[in-house]
């Protein structure tokens, strides 16, 4: 089976995310590379390491609400709307 996964759904909860400056392109797992300006690939590596602690902050405490949190609104807009 054949499965259409997004661009940000990979960079934002994948594997592990590199950024390659000069050549323009994002990583994730040594393997899905994905071609972006160096300020957009780092605005997306920052954007997924606030991601992953809020989820760990979260496992945590679950009570924590995470809604109004500026991270998982700009997560929702990118993935809603697949960067557009």
């Amino acid at each position: 089976a054949k499965w259409k996964v997004s661009a940000y759904a990979l960079l934002l909860f994948g594997g592990e995310v590199k950024v390659e400056h000069t050549e323009g392109v994002l990583t994730v797992d040594q393997w899905v590379r994905f071609k972006a300006p160096a300020k957009i690939a780092v605005l997306v590596r920052e954007l997924r390491g606030q991601v992953d602690k809020l989820l760990v902050e979260k496992t945590e405490k679950p009570e924590l609400e995470l809604y109004q949190c500026p991270a998982v609104e700009a997560m929702l807009k990118l993935l809603k709307s697949d960067g557009f």
